[in-house]
């Protein structure tokens, strides 16, 4: 072979190359938009001033309408819905993704009996286009690479955080009436909330300890990022993501010392979370809060859940419709619910199961569950290799986070990103390791 038929050889070869590198850096910048927009709370940070709290008032966060916020949001809406669409035209619908296009019609509709439909019907289509963007990381996004995206969205946010208490500790803490662990008031971060802060830190934990290739290649940041997240999840003081997490450890640990029980575990501890999720609200759990230093009624939780049943029955199969309970209009049925506690406007009912019940009723919780088991099931999914446990263990951690907060079927959310997600790739079959760049579709 002569020089010049050589260097054409070695040009025709880098091309490819190099367009894969392009494509494997478009993809974890999708990741890693779609991880930042669910995670974070930035639109607090950003051409918006933060609005001062009052003690005990609680209610929704006006500057959620931060046009940054909007553009993004939009944005990560237009990219998904063309990668769905181009997937939809090459390849053929995928088997789960035609399993969920009942549960976004049904949504949709919901907005027709919601007390302000057209407000309704807003949220709505939100919580479906999550649908649209979980399908659309499904596709492209192979868990590895979402997994590092998380990572990577989560510990520089903590270290931003952490800077942000030292010197405006004001901005990152909530909740004045409620002192934290070693601050004033509850420690968020640059999260929605405490929770949040807790859960999120506690997914980056279980990545960069038992997948650190997908955060960094260098020891150094791996125990760097470590440390951040065990400092953040103390300074959360979020009893339920320390517990969660400490189970998930243990689940990986089992796992991986006895191959031939993990799927027992797995599946055990997975619907023994998602049962408590479901039933915490309708059970007396004083006793075991107290022995964990927290209030016998989960801060007012178990006031609010106990008022629960008298909605629910007024409309207990279809509910109120998504995004059509917690409207403001001064004729909303919510102003009864308030009418009960006095200067605390809960925003929802902070418990998964018991929102989706009271907005979608039996029906949608119905279908809330059965995506839940099989999303749980995704630890099943072997072609995943060591991401399935990772994603199997913070399906659980934001389980066990839904029994206290209104995680999942919460639009523009990262757990109810994550189930979707999790549901959609628990039913595909990816190669050895190219499939980051090649995801196949299967059974």
């Amino acid at each position: 072979m002569n020089a010049a038929t050589a260097s054409l050889h070695d040009a025709s070869v880098s091309v490819p190359a190099r367009a894969a590198d392009r494509w494997r850096v478009a993809r974890m910048a999708f990741a890693i938009l779609a991880m930042f927009l669910a995670s974070t709370a930035f639109y607090n940070f950003s051409f918006q001033p933060r609005a001062l709290k009052e003690a005990g008032l609680v209610g929704n966060d006006d500057s959620r309408a931060d046009i940054v916020n909007m553009l993004g949001w939009i944005l990560l809406y237009a990219i998904a819905g063309v990668v769905v669409l181009r997937s939809l035209w090459r390849q053929g619908l995928e088997p789960r993704f035609a399993l969920l296009i009942p549960f976004a019609l049904y949504v949709l509709a919901s907005a027709t009996w919601a007390y302000q439909p057209a407000q309704a019907f807003v949220f709505c289509v939100m919580l479906v286009a999550n649908i649209v963007i979980a399908d659309a990381l499904a596709t492209q996004v192979h868990p590895d690479v979402l997994l590092g995206a998380l990572a990577r969205v989560v510990v520089p946010c903590i270290a931003f955080s952490l800077v942000l208490l030292v010197i405006i500790p004001e901005l990152v803490t909530t909740e004045p009436d409620r002192p934290g662990l070693l601050t004033a008031g509850e420690f968020s971060g640059v999260f929605s909330h405490k929770i949040h802060m807790g859960i999120n830190a506690a997914s980056a934990f279980l990545v960069l300890l038992f997948q650190p290739r997908s955060f960094s290649k260098s020891p150094v940041w791996r125990w760097i990022g470590l440390a951040l997240c065990t400092v953040a999840l103390v300074l959360a003081n979020s009893a339920s993501a320390i517990l969660a997490l400490a189970v998930s450890v243990m689940l990986i640990a089992t796992a991986r010392a006895a191959p031939r029980l993990r799927g027992a575990v797995f599946f055990v501890v997975g619907m023994a979370t998602l049962l408590i999720s479901v039933l915490l609200p309708h059970i007396d759990v004083g006793a075991v809060t107290e022995l964990f230093g927290r209030s016998s009624n989960l801060t007012g939780r178990g006031d609010f859940w106990a008022l629960a049943p008298g909605y629910i029955a007024k409309h207990p199969w279809i509910g109120y419709g998504y995004g059509g309970f917690f409207q403001r209009d001064p004729y909303s049925q919510v102003w009864d619910l308030w009418s009960y506690f006095e200067f605390f406007f809960t925003p929802n009912f902070h418990n998964s199961a018991l929102d989706v019940l009271i907005v979608l009723g039996y029906l949608g919780l119905a279908a809330y569950i059965v995506l839940l088991v099989m999303g749980l099931r995704v630890s099943a999914n072997r072609s995943l290799g060591s991401s399935a446990d990772i994603l199997g263990c913070i399906l659980i951690l934001f389980t066990a986070s839904s029994a206290t907060d209104f995680q999942f079927m919460r639009h523009n959310c990262l757990a109810t990103i994550l189930l979707f997600y999790a549901f959609l790739v628990g039913g595909r079959v990816y190669g050895p390791r190219r499939a980051a760049d090649r995801p196949r579709v299967g059974a």
